[in-house]
């Protein structure tokens, strides 16, 4: 089962550039952003919603790939 997974994941990033992990982080952290754009749901609720653990574990993800945090975003004070 090892090969299968290592051999599909070699696959995967040859065709979307990128790890199945790193795709589907991409995939939650945009669907958040829209939520923390268009709704007035609480943080903590978009996130868990989102599959992140919790507000913070979202905060460090989004972060990490976009250089803001969800309350910046929300209130408009997210870098370009």
């Amino acid at each position: 089962m090892l090969s299968s997974l290592a051999s599909f994941t070699r696959a995967f990033r040859a065709s979307v550039g990128e790890s199945p992990h790193q795709y589907v982080m991409q995939l939650r952290l945009e669907r958040a952003r829209r939520a923390l754009l268009n709704t007035n749901r609480p943080i903590a609720d978009i996130a868990v919603e989102h599959g992140f653990a919790d507000q913070s574990h979202l905060t460090r993800r989004m972060r990490r790939h976009t250089g803001t945090t969800p309350g910046l975003l929300r209130n408009g004070h997210a870098r370009d």
